[in-house]
């Protein structure tokens, strides 16, 4: 069918499910349209961002009528930053919602009528639980600061003065480099025009352990003292590891080679009593409470005896 909407057009939304994504999913005049940040019985007004042959994009600009789903998100950040998609619904819908795309998978690519999906597993802790967060250094009035990408932004970030993701401590970590930065009179790279120093930050911390791993990520260059950038870092004791890498692509990666400026090269966590050295790109369950739930699942579903060969 022909589309009903064109691009830059406000139209009122009823969001019936959610997408794989997150995107709400609502129909006007049967032809199917995705809001960002359109919530499952959510009525908004939205504007159309893209028109394709089967579908259209849209963004909720006002809540007309709020689902009975939706909750206040306590990140004052929320909506604008790219971070965060669902702190506005209710968790347990989280989980339905999550069930039912997993069901809804097995059916139509699987081929199962009627799959056996078990209730999805609850996180223990849904604010606060991840050991690894990656911020961009954007420059504002005041100077460098650090954040996330503005949501559906590629050129933009948006700077950050508390995370609910991290831990008091991360967020103090990521505000010391911010400070830091401006002292020493740094500027902020800029992805439009590839201009500028400071690229990204990268904090990790052993949840189980106690111990933070800290990598800043600039442009080609030694523009800033390495001794007062660890002193800066190591007024946190939990920090035990400074590491320093370099970018000098216009890609926006972290998963680099980096030099360690202080410490050790590695930070250790415990996972059901085992010991791991983590490094700056090392794999890890970003959600150390749930990493071990899931591996105690699969260790119990293994049904191992200990006598295997």
């Amino acid at each position: 069918m022909a589309a009903p909407v064109r691009n830059g057009d406000v139209v009122e939304l009823h969001v019936d499910s959610l997408a794989y994504g997150g995107n709400g999913v609502a129909r006007l005049h049967g032809f199917v349209v995705f809001v960002r940040r359109g919530l499952p019985g959510d009525t908004v007004r939205a504007r159309v961002t893209k028109v394709k042959r089967g579908f259209a994009e849209a963004v909720a600009e006002t809540v007309v009528t709020p689902s009975p789903q939706r909750v206040e998100a306590p990140c004052r950040h929320f909506g604008p930053c790219g971070g965060c998609r669902f702190q506005d619904l209710a968790y347990e819908h989280q989980l339905a919602a999550k069930e039912s795309q997993v069901r809804d998978a097995l059916v139509r690519l699987g081929g199962f009528v009627e799959p056996p999906v078990e209730p999805a597993v609850p996180a223990a802790s849904t604010l606060r639980y991840r050991n690894k967060l990656e911020y961009s250094f954007t420059q504002t009035p005041s100077g460098p600061a650090l954040g996330f990408h503005k949501a559906g932004r590629w050129d933009e970030v948006l700077e950050i003065e508390k995370c609910w993701l991290t831990t008091d401590l991360g967020n103090a970590i990521r505000n010391a480099v911010r400070d830091w930065s401006r002292e020493e009179g740094l500027v902020a790279y800029n992805q439009t025009d590839h201009t500028g120093y400071l690229r990204h930050l990268v904090v990790r911390e052993g949840r189980n352990t106690g111990q933070a791993l800290v990598m800043l990520v600039t442009a080609p260059g030694e523009k800033f003292e390495r001794g007062y950038f660890v002193e800066v870092l190591t007024r946190f004791p939990e920090v035990k590891s400074v590491h320093w890498a370099v970018n000098a692509s216009p890609s926006e990666v972290t998963n680099l080679p980096s030099v360690v400026l202080w410490g050790e090269d590695a930070i250790e966590e415990e996972l059901l009593g085992l010991r791991f050295r983590v490094r700056p790109n090392a794999f890890l369950q970003t959600n150390t409470e749930m990493a071990e739930r899931l591996y105690a699942i699969a260790i119990d579903y293994a049904g191992l005896t200990g006598t295997e060969t």
